[in-house]
């Protein structure tokens, strides 16, 4: 996700439909958007909060796709700041304002085999992938997806139960490895993503990660070692 100055941002009032906290540590926020409102999986949106500390402006991922009940998923970190202050008050019912959709981070090919890597809030532009190619968890994506999604706490993980339960119906589809520092159990393994690169890897697949830059760049790197070219790898810094 790169926050572009957008200078002409028009922004929406928007209702929050749901709003759930996970470990004290994301904030699943569910927004009702109108008819009319566009987007694609991978792309962001502005966000713009009155707070006690003035007016605060931030990116997020969208972390699903378009559907019929005009719902926008988004995991947003919180952090011991004045709007993460602000964030943890939010309630259904309450309006926030939200820019258009922006970005161009998009599944080149559908039908080519995917690896999903993520970390820590990185997982949103993924989980819009990952619903895309599964027709939003109905069925198996016509190639493998594997996802590897590493974080520092296992108790609090966005879509936990969601990907469990998908590889466990659809066994077919891939594989999955939910990793943490702390907390581990219940379907979450000790360990890093670049643990697990090696058993994750399909040549010819396309990766996708996204998470902060230096998590990126140190799995490019050990992609590459790997002997994944560097034009299947697409990065989303978060």
């Amino acid at each position: 996700m790169t926050g572009n100055d957008h200078h002409h941002d028009v922004f929406h009032r928007l209702t929050i439909h749901r709003v759930k906290t996970l470990a004290e540590r994301y904030l699943l926020l569910f927004v009702k958007v109108p008819v009319e409102y566009r987007y694609e999986p991978g792309q962001y949106v502005k966000m713009r909060f009155a707070t006690a500390a003035g007016l605060q402006v931030r990116y997020y991922s969208i972390a699903n796709v378009p559907n019929k009940e005009r719902i926008v998923d988004f995991c947003i970190l919180l952090t011991e700041d004045p709007l993460s202050d602000h964030l943890r008050t939010l309630a259904k019912g309450d309006e926030i304002e939200m820019s258009p959709a922006y970005g161009g981070f998009r599944i080149k090919d559908k039908m080519r085999p995917v690896v999903l890597i993520a970390g820590g809030s990185g997982i949103s532009p993924l989980r819009s992938f990952f619903f895309e190619m599964t027709d939003e968890l109905r069925g198996p994506p016509p190639q493998p997806i594997n996802l590897i999604y590493g974080c520092k706490d296992g108790s609090g993980i966005p879509g936990k139960e969601e990907f469990l339960e998908f590889y466990q119906r659809f066994p077919q589809a891939g594989k999955l490895f939910l990793l943490a520092e702390v907390n581990t159990g219940g379907g979450v393994e000790n360990g890093r993503v670049t643990d697990y690169l090696k058993t994750a890897l399909i040549p010819e697949a396309d990766y996708y990660l996204c998470g902060p830059k230096p998590m990126l760049d140190t799995v490019t790197t050990e992609l590459e070692s790997l002997g994944i070219p560097r034009n299947q790898i697409y990065c989303d810094p978060h």
